[in-house]
């Protein structure tokens, strides 16, 4: 009896853990494509999407403004980028965050036409453009808590091994 309980645990923890990926997200997921559009680059840059992990960063350095536009942005030098976005008007306050690779943000001196927001960077990595109401944003440095999705594979087989070995302790002393 000892032996199958053993056998059955140890085949449920097998097809569990075999299971784990699927709870992964897809290599899309995080990115943000809703505010996604290619701007207009001078000099050497490459655009991507920004991931909503660093989007979640510059939301909260953002204080509450609208997001307008997100990219990844990876170069060499200094680059100018001018974000072609059709609901922006000369006037309008906005806020470009810098995201930087140590997950702290900035904000970039920036200008702001009709339908054209350019700022200028020289070390690379996701911005996000906002629309904000009253007071600029004034939060610097805003760091996001490292979270996982799922559950330490180590600590599910721990207990899972501790609840065998109490079954099978208790049916030893029966």
């Amino acid at each position: 009896m000892k032996k199958r309980v053993i056998a059955i645990v140890a085949a449920i923890m097998v097809m569990m853990m075999g299971s784990l990926t699927a709870f992964a997200a897809s290599p899309t997921a995080d990115y943000d494509v809703e505010h996604y559009a290619l701007p207009t680059v001078e000099g050497t840059a490459s655009v991507g999407m920004a991931l909503r992990s660093d989007v979640a960063i510059a939301d909260k350095a953002a204080n509450g403004g609208t997001e307008l536009w997100s990219a990844d942005i990876n170069g060499t030098g200094t680059v100018t980028v001018t974000a072609n976005i059709a609901s922006v008007k000369a006037g309008d306050t906005v806020v470009v965050v810098h995201v930087k690779n140590d997950k702290t943000t900035e904000y970039l001196d920036h200008t702001v036409a009709d339908g054209k927001v350019t700022f200028t960077m020289s070390s690379y990595s996701p911005v996000v453009i906002y629309k904000v109401s009253g007071a600029a944003a004034t939060t610097n440095n805003v760091v996001s808590a490292k979270t996982g999705e799922a559950m330490s594979v180590a600590l599910f087989a721990a207990i899972a091994l501790g609840a065998v070995a109490l079954v099978c302790a208790k049916k030893a002393r029966a």
